[in-house]
């Protein structure tokens, strides 16, 4: 399990232009942030006995380790992976697009009157 600690503080920043001075505050993080984690006696020691062979510290190699894993995370979720033919697909779809249904037209209607657009 990791956990996530978060230390925030704020910076102050102040400018001055012709005359005017312009007082900025904003909310940062700290650069560093801590990750424990628990694991089990035979893991720690397969992760220790990696850690000899690379000469890295015990927070390099998981801070390493772990952001390779996020990385090809991240790319499996947020990365589209299509056929030639799917690809072609979408392109169609977005460069020809279908005419609105007459329950969308309705729905944009209702939308347009619930947040008081008005008509141009």
């Amino acid at each position: 399990m990791l956990f996530r600690s978060t230390k925030k503080t704020t910076k102050t920043f102040t400018a001055s232009s012709n005359g005017k001075t312009v007082t900025y505050t904003s909310l940062a993080r700290s650069e560093k942030q801590r990750l424990m984690a628990r694991c089990t006696d035979h893991n720690y020691e397969v992760i220790s006995r990696a850690i000899e062979h690379t000469g890295m510290s015990m927070s390099q190699f998981v801070v390493d380790a772990c952001l390779e894993k996020a990385k090809t995370v991240i790319e499996d979720y947020e990365t589209l992976h299509l056929t030639l033919a799917g690809a072609d697909a979408i392109m169609n779809a977005l460069n020809n697009p279908s005419p609105p249904t007459e329950a969308a037209l309705k729905a944009a209607r209702l939308y347009r009157d619930s947040v008081n657009v008005n008509r141009r």
